[in-house]
């Protein structure tokens, strides 16, 4: 990949993700509780594991 693509796309996720967390509501998160982010947190480690196998898997780790 050329080295000018490389730095837009992480220029861009990077203001993906900074959207993402200005347009949080940290009141109605509260409000939310803790349960839905266990939940989460139990989700982002399932769809890890399942990223990292796949990548055994294929060889490409």
């Amino acid at each position: 990949m050329h080295p000018a693509l490389s730095q837009v796309s992480v220029f861009l996720i990077t203001v993906a993700l900074l959207a993402i967390g200005l347009s949080t509501d940290l009141a109605g998160l509260r409000r939310a509780g803790h349960r839905p982010l266990l939940l989460g947190a139990l989700l982002w480690v399932v769809v890890s594991l399942a990223s990292l196998g796949l990548q055994r898997v294929a060889g490409t780790w």
